[in-house]
């Protein structure tokens, strides 16, 4: 089996946010209730930072 990279460009939402959590938002700084304006609008709050475990980020040259 071959193990690949794909690269792709993703948003920056509560969906693959470190904190982003399905009953909401596991940052400790988060205000109950504005988290799920994040989620509807489906933009990143102050608190985003890329799941790294799922995601690595790419650097200004394009590569790892």
């Amino acid at each position: 089996m071959i193990e690949v990279f794909e690269k792709k460009q993703i948003k920056e939402s509560c969906n693959n946010c470190l904190y982003g959590r399905n009953g909401g938002c596991a940052n400790a700084n988060m205000d109950d209730g504005k988290w799920v304006w994040n989620r509807i609008g489906g933009f990143a709050c102050q608190h985003y930072w890329l799941d790294q475990e799922r995601y690595e980020k790419v650097n200004e040259r394009g590569r790892r």
